[in-house]
């Protein structure tokens, strides 16, 4: 465990939630391990350079698309239970008030659901 001085701005909590992360050359289907309204840790099957711009595309039950946040990588780590999965950081850009009342709705949703798998394949 490090002792990484605490940065956030909003708690986030644990969430099972599937999403598509498109950082413009690629889309990467992942899940959500934790979130807030200011950002999300999730795991993909590859890595992320940190400060990459990225679209996040949260998922429904259904596999559709519920809106998307605009974001920027801030940290890349390994998973550690498997070495080819990676936990990936992102910093939302400024939500407005409707998205942000989405993504809380939307948090508040997933954080019931602990039945989705972390790695779909």
């Amino acid at each position: 465990m490090t002792d990484r001085p605490e940065r956030r701005r909003a708690e986030r909590r644990p969430v099972r939630l599937r999403i598509v992360c498109n950082d413009g050359r690629a889309f990467r289907s992942g899940t959500v391990l934790d979130a807030s309204v200011r950002g999300v840790k999730f795991r993909a099957p590859g890595p992320m350079e940190v400060g990459t711009g990225v679209e996040l595309l949260p998922l429904g039950e259904a596999g559709e698309t519920l809106f998307g946040l605009r974001g920027t990588v801030v940290r890349c780590e390994p998973a550690g239970d498997r070495p080819d999965r990676w936990h990936v950081a992102v910093a939302f850009e400024d939500l407005d008030a409707e998205t942000e009342a989405a993504v809380r709705e939307v948090l508040e949703l997933a954080g019931r659901a602990r039945e989705i798998p972390l790695d779909p394949d």
